[in-house]
């Protein structure tokens, strides 16, 4: 039988970050276990807040949603960078691992194996994050800039309602590749 999990609003708070690794599917605007600051959350959540100008419940609610996504996209640069990072940390790895190779295999000293040209090379092929890691970020990215878009016209919608203008009832947005 599966254990229970917490039953203290203090004991699910933790819980609930239990597998942030990095902060994509956290629930809470703020992952502290990332170094992420409240206080810059909160500047940002009101800088929203004073930039689209709520005026009802509704209205905060969608400008808090616009808040969080552009926090998450914000977290997802960061991401993108810290891979980056990582790969290229491991340089002078790959090319200590290149030089017991290039000695083993064919009698190269280190000199010849660790050249400058070999060490830009493998700074260069880490400079961009691998595959799969491009893939999740860009996974995220679409789907958090869709959110986004839909919910500003929705608040744009609104807005221009309650100040006793028309907006249309259905838009179109168009996205994708040039030419698709």
């Amino acid at each position: 039988m599966p254990k229970p999990g917490p039953n203290t609003a203090r004991g699910k708070s933790i819980s609930r970050r239990n597998a942030s690794k990095h902060g994509i599917h956290s629930v809470a605007p703020v992952v502290q276990g990332i170094d992420e600051d409240p206080r810059e959350w909160e500047r940002h959540r009101l800088g929203m807040i004073d930039s689209l100008d709520p005026e009802n419940h509704l209205e905060i609610v969608l400008v808090e949603r616009l808040a969080n996504i552009l926090w998450r996209l914000k977290r997802l640069e960061r991401y993108e960078t810290e891979m980056i990072i990582a790969q290229l940390n491991r340089v002078p790895d790959v090319m200590a691992s290149l030089a017991l190779a290039g000695k083993a295999l064919v009698g190269l000293s280190r000199e010849q194996v660790i050249t400058r040209e070999a060490v830009d090379a493998q700074v260069t092929r880490r400079s961009i994050p691998d595959d799969e890691t491009v893939t999740t970020i860009t996974r995220y990215e679409v789907s958090l800039h869709r959110q986004f878009i839909q919910i500003f016209h929705e608040l744009e919608a609104m807005q221009t309602r309650r100040k006793g203008g028309a907006s249309p009832l259905a838009r179109m947005d168009f996205s994708g590749p040039p030419g698709a």
